[in-house]
């Protein structure tokens, strides 16, 4: 974990963690858009994957997971959270085959 993201981190979740965020609901969120999500009981940039209903389907953009999670537990990024790069990579490892379940 980079000081940067760890510091992005705690300033998002300190950000967004108060009714005060509120003001930042998203009232469409479309795919591809970036956002805060929160994950277990905090905050992370997120991008939306795709939406059914108003249910989503995000990647967190800085840590690579995904969830499913409702159209109210997204709020729209403002702009202090879009300067530092997205910090997972998506990757693949060569010769490697799965033996068993994951």
């Amino acid at each position: 974990l980079s000081l940067s993201l760890s510091l992005l981190s705690s300033e998002v979740y300190s950000a967004y963690d108060s009714m005060m965020s509120d003001h930042l609901s998203l009232s469409n969120p479309q795919p591809g858009q970036v956002c805060a999500c929160l994950y277990t009981e905090s905050w992370y940039r997120a991008s939306v994957e795709e939406r059914v209903g108003s249910m989503l389907s995000v990647q967190y953009v800085d840590y690579g997971n995904r969830a499913n999670v409702n159209a109210s537990q997204v709020r729209r990024l403002t702009g202090e959270f879009l300067e530092l790069p997205i910090q997972s990579w998506r990757c693949q490892m060569a010769f490697i085959t799965a033996n068993g379940e994951f």
